[in-house]
């Protein structure tokens, strides 16, 4: 019965994205955090679900397209991030085609960044005003809320470390993801406006991320939390809100937290010998990483190819600082750089890195208007501010793992994009109605910022 009624409401909303396609993204943003197939225990019946969701969203989008011709007002940021991503999935697949031993396999990794531009370059045409943003921010609280009290159960019930709870990739994928969205979801308890029931739910949603990262027990989640709560209170007048918040999170978690997640924890802090295997062969890795890209500089040796390229090092283990225990768990086995940054900089060269850090940096490092007024207005800057904490926070996370590959990723960017131009729109304004000596001495040139 609960799979026949899931099948109900999941393809009724596909056939729903297609009269309403700003539905359909947010539907779609729904079921790639809260992932119908672990409400079914895996069943293969959602298999589809994502490309029938974008397919529909994007066939609604051209055919009532005129609807949203209203929502077009100038959106400079957005653009620049269309064009950047867009320029980085083209690199990526003239990478793919001089790959060093498959590629197809590079290409296939390409094709998936490739759809994930698809459903951003639809949630910028769609997403221009305020409103349809703050839907999206509930989408985001309820189901990564949801997703998180789920996996709480499942560390309760002895799911060590998570590792199968989000359908693909590791625990560490899983932690990058919340502490990607942590931040994004506390900035809506601070909001003085919101009704206190709302601010109530929310901090229940931040208490269930906060405690679900704790059962990956990622340590690289660990360090990109505490980075991007840092980021809030270096950012945020709400300082002493803050402050309060995240003792009151410690207070109701720390019972709940896992004894093993201290254990792991304090491992952060330990000597290089003392570390387990796992942690001393990520250095290696980045060497070996750092190696391949002295041999193919510009364009790599192809997405999905480092693995096969490192076995050309294995007979450097020991200059390259691997013991045998090491060299076991690296060489003769599939591995991956274990690292964003190094694995886009061996599998598609300095160039794709680049691309990627330039579309990142921009939107989690750009200045945002220090005067707003309007309650709409002073919301949409809070939630601005934790979603650059949280992919600051996440850039951190991504130090210690190879995190390009997920949607939300690019979604947050893309928010932070829209919220950009919905905040500087008035004083663009402002300054189109300054002469144009005016304009370029005025305080609040708006765009400033948004350049480079």
């Amino acid at each position: 019965m609960r799979v026949l009624f899931l099948s109900i409401f999941y393809y009724g909303s596909v056939m729903y994205s297609v009269i309403n396609p700003v539905y359909g993204v947010l539907f779609f943003v729904h079921i790639i955090l809260l992932r119908p197939e672990n409400l079914t225990w895996g069943t293969a019946m959602f298999g589809r679900l994502h490309l029938l969701t974008a397919v529909a969203v994007s066939f609604g989008y051209l055919v009532h397209r005129h609807r949203y011709v209203g929502d077009h007002a100038p959106a400079i940021s957005q653009t620049k991030n269309v064009i950047l991503f867009a320029v980085f999935v083209c690199w990526l697949m003239v990478s793919s085609a001089g790959a060093e031993y498959s590629s197809q396999i590079s290409f296939d990794l390409a094709f998936d960044i490739g759809k994930i531009f698809v459903i951003c370059l639809l949630f910028s045409r769609l997403f221009r005003d305020e409103n349809k943003l703050f839907q999206y921010v509930w989408v985001v609280s309820i189901s990564l809320g949801a997703l998180s009290f789920w996996g709480i159960l499942q560390g309760l019930a002895g799911n060590s470390r998570l590792e199968d709870l989000w359908g693909i990739g590791t625990s560490n994928v899983l932690g990058a993801l919340l502490v990607l969205m942590a931040p994004f979801v506390l900035a809506n308890v601070l909001d003085a406006n919101l009704a206190r029931r709302h601010r109530l739910m929310f901090l229940g949603c931040t208490l269930s991320i906060v405690l679900c990262c704790a059962y990956t027990e990622s340590r690289g989640a660990f360090l990109g939390l505490a980075v991007g709560i840092l980021m809030m209170l270096v950012q945020l007048r709400q300082r002493v809100q803050i402050g309060v918040v995240v003792v009151l999170l410690a207070l109701l978690a720390s019972p709940w937290f896992p004894e093993s997640y201290y254990n792991r924890m304090a491992t952060i802090f330990a000597e290089q010998g003392e570390l387990d295997a796992s942690a001393r062969s990520r250095p290696v890795l980045w060497k070996i990483a750092f190696l391949i890209w002295r041999d193919h500089p510009i364009a790599g040796v192809g997405l999905g190819n480092f693995s096969e390229e490192k076995e050309k090092y294995a007979g450097k283990a020991e200059e390259l600082g691997a013991n045998e225990e090491v060299a076991d768990i690296i060489f003769n086995t599939y591995r991956v750089p274990h690292s964003l940054y190094f694995s886009l900089l061996s599998e598609v060269g300095g160039v794709g890195l680049a691309l990627y850090l330039v579309l990142f940096a921009r939107n989690t490092l750009g200045r945002l208007p220090t005067q707003v007024s309007g309650e709409p207005f002073h919301r949409l800057y809070l939630q601005a501010r934790g979603a650059q904490a949280g992919l600051l926070g996440f850039g951190v996370a991504a130090l210690f793992g190879d995190f390009y590959y997920i949607e939300p990723l690019y979604l947050q960017i893309f928010w932070v994009g829209a919220a950009y131009d919905v905040l500087w729109r008035p004083i663009v304004g402002s300054a189109n109605n300054l002469s144009p000596q005016s304009a370029m001495t005025s305080p609040h040139n708006a765009l400033a910022p948004l350049r480079g």
